[in-house]
């Protein structure tokens, strides 16, 4: 796909934006949660701190959602949370509500990263 822009606008040569680059992405819900995240250490994880709860890998990219968030956004779920795409393959402690874990790489990430209220939002998978 070639866009050109108008000459007015830049000076200098026409622009030319991928295809990627300019394909929208369409959202079936917005929801506000509370953000925590977490490194992939037996400290803060169960006996197998390399495995998620689906049976994937733990690494970086992987979002693990409270059980009531599991209901609607199930495993496999490509989820935006301020501007970054994170897969949903793992689940949280069973207490919390409206709450998502992201995987950091190291334990000191995880600490500067805090605790947030953002919004996430996900795709349809209907």
């Amino acid at each position: 796909m070639l866009i050109l822009m108008p000459q007015y606008l830049f000076r200098s040569k026409p622009i030319y934006i991928p295809p990627h680059a300019y394909t929208p992405r369409y959202f079936s819900s917005k929801l506000q949660v509370t953000a925590t995240a977490y490194s992939c250490e037996a400290q803060q994880t169960d006996s197998t701190p390399h495995i998620t709860a689906s049976g994937a890998k733990c690494q970086p990219g992987v979002m693990a959602v409270s059980r009531d968030l599991l209901k609607t956004i199930p495993y496999g779920s490509k989820v935006w949370m301020d501007g970054e795409e994170l897969v949903v393959l793992d689940t949280m402690h069973r207490r919390w509500r409206r709450r998502v874990d992201i995987v950091m790489p190291s334990r000191g990430a995880a600490i500067r990263f805090g605790v947030r209220r953002t919004y996430i939002e996900w795709e349809s998978t209907k």
